[in-house]
């Protein structure tokens, strides 16, 4: 999945197809990110709850990775945390031992203002 936010607007789509959706950013801009944990999710964990920890490489960047039981029981969830950015590269969250949720992260781009004709949408039209 795809998403940017600029000029109060939110772009989402997914990998697949030419279909997107746009909304201001200051409606339901949070009920379509809300799922994507961040770094500071793995900082509050309380250490009773973390499993395992080490250094490995997700995607092609080394990272410190944290496994952790969730707070509900069959839960478990991992995080890969880049060494050199601090972001979180790569989350996944298993209930029961069927793996729900998975997301990795690109390539950070630092956030500009967006111009008009600076994207191009998945159906070709440009945005901003």
């Amino acid at each position: 999945e795809h998403s940017i936010l600029g000029s109060g607007t939110l772009w989402y789509w997914y990998d697949e197809g030419p279909d997107y959706l746009q909304v201001p950013a200051s409606e339901g801009a949070a009920d379509l990110i809300q799922r994507i944990p961040t770094y500071e999710d793995v900082l509050l964990v309380p250490t009773g709850r973390i499993l395992r920890t080490g250094y490995e490489e997700k995607n092609g960047t080394p990272c410190i990775f944290v496994e952790v039981e969730g707070e509900q029981d069959g839960v478990l969830e991992q995080y890969w945390v880049s060494t050199a950015g601090g972001l979180l590269m790569a989350a996944r969250r298993e209930e029961n031992g069927r793996e729900v949720y998975t997301m990795t992260s690109g390539d950070v781009v630092r956030p500009g203002v967006l111009e008009a004709g600076d994207l191009t949408l998945p159906d070709g039209t440009a945005a901003g």
